[in-house]
């Protein structure tokens, strides 16, 4: 990891001297455990701030949207995906970017190690080979690095960025964990996946985390904070926590690059991804579209071919088999 930090560091160091850039966005060591922090360098002087690790877990094309300046950017898989998504957009002007790509390691889940100190408040993390030690309220907790990693992560089937410029440390890349995950397909009937999205809608506090995160939603006026109509109510209640969530799963489907930022910025721990996950194997099973995979391939909803299906429309009871989905 300190090899990949040196090499993170010169390539700032190297893009600034040249003036190919005028911002380098990355991370740096954040003021607690469990959290590294965005970090804006600027003059040549300053790379040294740069970190990386396992608390990298933002989606630094967050910052990109609509930026005038040059700049580049410390790049993981899925940051590397939702930027081929932003240029799709013309969200981004692809000449003023540099991509700086670094194999991912996987992205160590908050929550799931708040869960393994039972709640304490974490004052030290050391990351081992294969082991993460936390030290919270004088008592030491250890666990698996694999079973504290997002579920996202555990799923990531590109974890090397395909999209850059820059690619450091090739040596690095791992191989996908395919791991286990909540947001994978189960034989729940109707009713019963309609619980569990009651059960997830229930948990929001409507803080608006999760939107603010993501570098996909970027609509000047969300609507959601819309009052002229409201197409949604401001109030914790069923009916509007639910109508927030299916909107957002709805105008991200063949968008979301499944980073996992949403669920790890949620305080309250509402599973979104899974919807996200649901809608992105209909995009995929539907349409052969995998977000921000091709630069080329034009987004599903931009696109059309006589070939496209259409059972959804002409037999709609017939092409959802509820039992084979989450």
């Amino acid at each position: 990891m300190e090899d990949l930090i040196a090499q993170i560091r010169q390539t700032a160091r190297e893009l600034l001297d040249q003036e190919r850039v005028e911002i380098v966005l990355g991370f740096e060591t954040g003021p607690v455990a469990l959290r590294s922090s965005p970090c804006f360098v600027r003059t040549a002087t300053e790379p040294d701030r740069l970190t990386w690790g396992p608390f990298c877990g933002l989606n630094l094309a967050v910052f990109l949207n609509n930026n005038p300046r040059r700049v580049a950017v410390i790049a993981k898989g899925c940051d590397s995906r939702a930027i081929v998504n932003l240029v799709k957009e013309r969200r981004i002007v692809r000449e003023n970017l540099v991509i700086v790509g670094v194999p991912c390691q996987g992205m160590i889940a908050r929550n799931k190690v708040e869960r393994l100190v039972g709640g304490a408040e974490v004052e030290q993390v050391q990351i081992g080979r294969d082991k993460i030690v936390a030290v919270a309220e004088g008592n030491t907790f250890d666990a698996p690095i694999a079973e504290m990693l997002r579920d996202s992560c555990l799923e990531c089937e590109v974890p090397t960025p395909q999209y850059y410029d820059i690619l450091l440390d090739r040596a690095t890349a791992r191989q996908p964990y395919h791991g286990a995950t909540s947001s994978q397909p189960s034989k729940l009937d109707c009713s019963e996946r309609w619980k569990r999205f009651e059960t997830e809608a229930a948990k929001c506090i409507r803080c608006y985390a999760c939107r603010n995160v993501c570098p996909l939603c970027y609509c000047r006026e969300c609507c959601a904070d819309q009052s002229n109509p409201r197409w949604i109510g401001t109030s914790c209640t069923a009916s509007d926590n639910q109508m927030y969530l299916l909107m957002r799963a709805l105008h991200l489907a063949g968008r979301c690059v499944d980073c996992g930022a949403c669920v790890d910025a949620c305080p309250v721990g509402v599973d979104v991804r899974y919807l996200f996950k649901r809608m992105e194997r209909e995009v995929r099973d539907r349409f052969g579209y995998v977000p921000g995979a091709d630069p080329s391939q034009k987004p599903p909803l931009a696109a059309y071919a006589l070939s496209d299906p259409d059972d959804f429309i002409t037999s709609p009871c017939e092409s959802v088999n509820v039992r084979d989905r989450p």
